[in-house]
């Protein structure tokens, strides 16, 4: 489909129209954040492992590298720590997103709170 609309667009000589979905892409905060956010997971946690968000945020809580990622996402609103209701509905609208060749994905619960894990796409 992209490529139906794409190739006679640069024959008539105009802009690329993937180029500009990848600038888009590149500049968007959101993702840098996302990108953070699972980079210190995967570097921190592994890939596999599932969490409940409070697991989270207690494994974050003594690498500060990683607990300064989920604060940029998911900073209560007085400052200073993670919420961790607002840390599951990022990881919600997160989910599924790749990122590295990896995501962020649902994954069962424990005693009815949702476990997430990291995988590799």
């Amino acid at each position: 489909m992209v490529t139906q609309v794409r190739e006679p667009l640069i024959w008539l000589g105009e802009t690329d129209p993937c180029t500009t979905m990848v600038k888009v892409r590149d500049n968007d905060p959101q993702r840098d954040l996302l990108t953070v956010v699972i980079m210190q997971w995967k570097e921190k946690l592994g890939l596999n492992t599932r969490y409940t968000v409070q697991d989270l945020i207690a494994q974050a809580i003594v690498v500060p590298s990683f607990y300064n990622a989920l604060l940029a996402v998911a900073a209560a609103r007085t400052g200073g720590a993670v919420d961790s209701a607002r840390l599951g509905r990022w990881l919600r609208r997160v989910e599924g997103k790749i990122v590295g060749k990896c995501s962020l994905v649902q994954d069962g619960n424990s005693f009815g709170y949702p476990k997430w894990k990291l995988i590799a796409r």
